[in-house]
């Protein structure tokens, strides 16, 4: 079991064809859904030469026709809703339960020092996952030495 998003349907069916797999939400925790979205965007250097070409690039990337062509490569899903229902995302037996967590999904985001975090979480873990000490207390080090490098570096 792992905890992945869409863009690895299009891998796993490419690389393994033969794999059977399954998708659903991710489980709940105290009764509650949760899962999270990554944001895009599209952005265009203030000092770009090719400022016209860039906006057209960006608003058909961003526009129905655009998205519809490289959401339905499937491994982004569309943010615009009219695309996503042509798309029919929400019925497809892979993607349904990842397009149901939209409604509950948050941002995903590391915050303001994102080395400190993941540096010690994946220590951490890789330690829990030894068995070199119990994953509560791994998570708990991990949360404790992030703070003090954060704190460190402000």
């Amino acid at each position: 079991m792992v905890i992945e998003g869409n863009w690895a349907i299009p891998y796993l069916q490419e690389t393994f064809p033969k794999l059977e797999f399954a998708i659903a939400e991710v489980p709940t925790i105290n009764n509650k859904k949760g899962t999270m979205v990554f944001t895009v965007a599209y952005v265009m250097n203030k000092q770009s030469q090719n400022k016209a070409a860039a906006w057209e690039l960006i608003s058909y990337l961003t526009g129905k026709e655009g998205m519809q062509k490289w959401t339905g490569t499937g491994f982004a899903l569309p943010t615009r809703k009219s695309v996503a229902e042509k798309l029919g995302y929400d019925q497809d037996r892979l993607r349904s339960p990842l397009v149901a967590g939209v409604n509950y999904a948050i941002p995903w985001q590391v915050g303001k020092h994102p080395a400190a975090i993941v540096n010690n979480f994946d220590n951490q873990f890789i330690s829990a996952l030894l068995g070199q000490q119990p994953l509560k207390q791994a998570m708990l080090q991990a949360q404790h030495e992030a703070n003090q490098q954060i704190q460190s570096m402000e």
